[in-house]
């Protein structure tokens, strides 16, 4: 496994088939917007994340082979992880085909993942479709960022709700800045439910201008930034630079309003949330700890999954249990462990580490011999 290389197959772009795969490729926008967020992902994945589901809801025979035909049409390129994984990315082809595709993707998406990353976006996304196959929606978006924010508020009003003397007025305060937290709060326009009228982004209002009629706020269903001075909006607009004028030549990029994954379904008793972290391998990671939400003390315990990348960490597939373990892996547990690291936030007190699956992780021991 260690030493294995990844190898890429560039798809031809004319084969027979081509005009069918072209039509399957029309209708499947989504699924090119599920690969652009992804990157890269295996055809199980694929699966269980978006051919398993309505409306599409076809079995696995049908997904490979429509994902064979969308590789021979030169829409998809394959990955091979070594001998047993092989992950699809989009091609330039893709990218042309659909505008909402090409504004989700950034620059980087276009070119083949170094063989790191690679096994990096294979288990992130097989721990996707892991969650998907538990009921979970999972995802970076608007409704992963409300059902996170329904998630901190609901448990912090029971905290409020349950305490007394000075713990209520320290329980208030941390339920206010829940409430106000940027990351937490989505992008929304007030609406006037009679006349339409849409106020100022982020700007809260009471009634109408026009017609005086009570406005509703509404939450931006997509979030765009711009690549070069960095701009916010709901919309992919034309603008100018905050700081030195001018008209703003950077592309407006759809982006998520999350910085890390979420996967959350509605229980009996609320949202069920939690949150998936597999480190990446070419970031620090005290930086990708801090976009995580979990650095208010006295917050409610936000259930994580935590994924290692660490070259040099194996899992006994049968024994159940870690045959060895890199220093970034041990780091990535300190961090989350009773004892922490004084480096960081005391991750312990805000986070409730669980496990799915544990044997879903890149390199494997299964009877006696090494995998990939």
């Amino acid at each position: 496994m260690r030493g294995a290389e990844l190898t890429c197959h560039a798809p031809k772009s004319r084969r027979p088939g081509a005009a069918r795969a072209a039509a399957i490729a029309e209708q499947r926008e989504q699924l090119f917007m599920l690969l652009a967020t992804l990157r890269a992902a295996s055809a199980d994945s694929l699966h269980a994340l978006h051919f398993a589901r309505p409306p599409v809801a076809v079995g696995s025979r049908q997904a490979y082979r429509t994902l064979t035909a969308l590789e021979a049409a030169g829409y998809l390129a394959r990955c091979a992880l070594g001998a047993k994984r092989v992950i699809y990315r989009l091609t330039a082809r893709a990218f042309e085909s659909y505008e909402s595709v090409r504004r989700r993707a950034s620059d980087i998406a276009r070119r083949d993942p170094p063989p790191a990353l690679a096994h990096y976006l294979w288990l992130r996304a097989a721990l996707w479709a892991a969650l998907a196959r538990e009921g979970y929606r999972v995802g970076r978006g608007v409704d992963a960022q409300l059902a996170l924010r329904r998630f901190l508020l609901e448990r912090q009003a029971k905290a409020v709700a349950a305490a007394t003397g000075d713990a209520r007025a320290t329980a208030r305060r941390v339920l206010a800045h829940l409430r106000s937290d940027p990351d937490l709060t989505p992008l929304f326009r007030c609406v006037c439910p009679r006349c339409r009228t849409a106020g100022r982004l982020m700007e809260a209002a009471d009634h109408c201008q026009r017609c005086q009629a009570p406005l509703r706020q509404q939450p931006a269903r997509e979030r765009y930034r711009c690549t070069r001075c960095r701009l916010v909006s709901d919309a992919p607009i034309a603008h100018r630079r905050a700081r030195r004028g001018g008209a703003c030549d950077g592309l407006m990029r759809l982006a998520d309003p999350l910085g890390f994954d979420l996967a959350w379904r509605r229980g009996a008793s609320g949202d069920d949330v939690v949150v998936l972290f597999v480190d990446h391998p070419t970031v620090a990671l005290a930086e990708q700890l801090r976009a995580l939400p979990l650095h208010t003390l006295g917050q409610p315990r936000v259930p994580v999954i935590l994924r290692t990348t660490d070259p040099l960490s194996t899992y006994n597939q049968w024994e159940a249990r870690w045959e060895a373990q890199g220093e970034r892996h041990r780091q990535l547990l300190r961090a989350f462990s009773a004892e922490g690291d004084a480096r960081l936030f005391p991750y312990a007190t805000t986070a409730e580490v669980v496990d799915v699956r544990p044997d879903l992780q890149i390199r494997l021991i299964a009877a006696k011999k090494e995998v990939t």
